[in-house]
C-alpha cells in the first residue's frame, strides 16, 4: 500500500523520484480494472507535471503536497 507518509518518507530517503513513482503507478493502473478510475490523465502529462515540480521545488517534501499524485 502506498500512503502519503510512505511517499514522503520514500522521497526524503531518495528511494524514488516523482517520475519513478509515476512509472510504478502507471504499471499498476494499467493492470487495474478500468472502472476503478473516473478519468486518467495521459502519462505524458503526468511526467511533464513531475518535471515542472522538480524545476520549481527540487528538494523533496519542500511543498505541502510535494510529489503526491492527485
Amino acid at each position: 500500500m502506498i500512503d502519503i507518509p510512505t511517499l514522503r518518507r520514500g522521497y526524503a530517503e531518495r528511494r524514488w523520484s516523482p517520475a519513478e513513482l509515476l512509472t510504478m503507478l502507471a504499471e499498476r493502473m494499467d493492470k487495474a480494472d478500468p472502472a476503478t478510475f473516473i478519468a486518467r490523465a495521459p502519462i505524458t502529462a503526468l511526467f511533464k507535471a513531475a518535471a515542472e515540480l522538480i524545476a520549481r521545488a527540487p528538494e523533496p517534501n519542500s511543498l505541502p503536497l510535494w510529489g503526491i499524485p492527485c
